[in-house]
């Protein structure tokens, strides 16, 4: 892991930051080269023993995270970042990124120090574990699909069109789910805070 990432920044350190774009070989090689990550992270990982609760988030994690690089080296090629860039779609990206694997990641550190600190957090339910990342899903799938439109129609996403505003619905629906798991983690949470006192 640490020879990869001294590697990259390497790479990084000898390319030429001035104005570029993502047609250039070494570019598009710089975004390929993410796909090293997922199997050397995968053996990363393997090499620990995780606590009960804590696998649903780690595989959760892994999911999220190669589908990230999936979703991010495939908007970067020619002919799609032309059409996505400041569209939902990118947003789309970033809930890819944030919704679904930093906050997999960050549950993961949270079960692990309540259990080393002895209290119980209901952050490991199942139900609620489903209910956000369906919801995760819905949320990005509806963006990159509004982007997506947005990209071929732009005036759609001014003019209140019948797929923009399905789009938008599902966005919503999406969005519900994942407050819905909120809600009852932070309930869950208080109240094992409450029971470890």
């Amino acid at each position: 892991v640490l020879f990869l990432l001294l590697a990259h920044l390497a790479a990084f350190g000898l390319l030429d930051h001035g104005d570029h774009s993502h047609r250039e070989p070494v570019q598009l090689a710089a975004m390929f080269s993410l796909f090293l990550w997922p199997p050397v992270l995968r053996a990363h990982f393997r090499r620990f023993a995780w606590p009960p609760g804590t696998t649903r988030w780690l595989y959760a994690f892994a999911a999220w995270g190669l589908l990230l690089v999936v979703d991010g080296v495939f908007t970067f090629l020619p002919g799609i970042l032309e059409k996505w860039k400041f569209t939902n779609a990118l947003v789309g990206h970033v809930h890819i990124a944030m919704a679904g694997m930093l906050t997999s990641f960050n549950m993961l550190v949270l079960i692990m120090l309540a259990r080393r600190a002895g209290i119980g957090h209901g952050l490991d339910d199942a139900v609620l574990f489903r209910w956000w990342h369906g919801g995760t899903v819905v949320h990005a799938v509806a963006l990159i699909t509004a982007g997506s439109l947005e990209a071929s129609h732009p005036s759609w996403l001014f003019s209140g069109h019948p797929a923009m505003m399905t789009c938008y619905g599902l966005r919503w629906a999406g969005g519900l789910a994942m407050t819905v798991a909120a809600v009852g983690w932070w309930r869950s949470a208080h109240r094992g805070g409450k029971e470890s006192t």
